[in-house]
């Protein structure tokens, strides 16, 4: 089916971002990410003025749902690439919408820069120094929180992450939850809860819109209740 490809283009973080209308036939059962990777192997494309197509930045390391590095926005919603396929996604227009994550600096066209994500880990000093006996619930729900890919799709969708605020978003809740231990808590018990309430708790509007983007579907709301209880409540 001849789709129109809009992709919300920038040559570098220092140029003017632009919309490119690229029309190609498309495979619906494909997914955006096979998508992109034709339109970068496709010889003399052209888009809709007839003017030739530059290579489309994009970043992607495993193409398996897997590394989170292909996300962006497809037709509004952040999504990942390599997951959304063109049937589920493309409009009575038939058209597909492919823009950054608009949290995050562009580095080129679809690709950002995500290191924020990093620093705020390493900001909260979250990592693991015990170990600690677990109820089968809790290491199912640790297991669950190690799936998050840190892909960023939970920030786009929040209505309080600001890419220079202080809130982290969502993204760190996964992993507080997966290495904070009691006997870490038992030692630095106040540093670690004054860190989550300025990092995170204060923030947090508790919308829950990153549970309902999240690729991997963790579950948000008993992690945040979880954490919360971790962290701040627990005695």
């Amino acid at each position: 089916m001849l789709v129109n490809i809009l992709i919300k283009r920038q040559e570098n973080s220092k140029t003017e971002p632009y919309i490119q209308v690229i029309p190609f036939d498309c495979a619906m059962h494909e997914s955006v990410s096979i998508l992109l990777e034709k339109l970068n192997t496709t010889v003399g494309l052209q888009d809709v003025d007839h003017k030739p197509v530059r290579k489309i930045n994009w970043e992607c390391s495993c193409n398996q749902k897997k590394c989170g590095a292909c996300a962006m926005i497809i037709n509004h919603v952040p999504r990942l690439a390599c997951n959304t396929f063109i049937r589920d996604v493309i409009d009575e227009n038939q058209c597909l919408y492919l823009e950054p994550l608009s949290k995050f600096p562009v580095i080129s066209d679809l690709k950002v820069d995500r290191s924020i994500l990093y620093e705020n880990l390493k900001e909260m000093k979250l990592w693991l120094e015990n170990q600690e006996k677990e109820s089968e619930h809790q290491n199912l729900l640790r297991y669950q929180a190690a799936k998050c890919l840190m892909c960023g799709c939970c920030l786009e969708i929040c209505p309080n992450f600001l890419p220079n605020g202080k809130f982290t978003g969502a993204a760190v809740v996964p992993i507080t939850f997966g290495v904070l231990k009691q006997q870490d808590l038992d030692v630095h018990k106040k540093e670690v809860r004054n860190k989550y309430k300025k990092y995170f708790y204060e923030g947090c509007g508790d919308s829950l819109a990153c549970k309902d983007v999240c690729p991997m579907n963790l579950p948000m709301d008993e992690l945040l209740v979880r954490t919360n209880s971790l962290v701040l409540w627990r005695k």
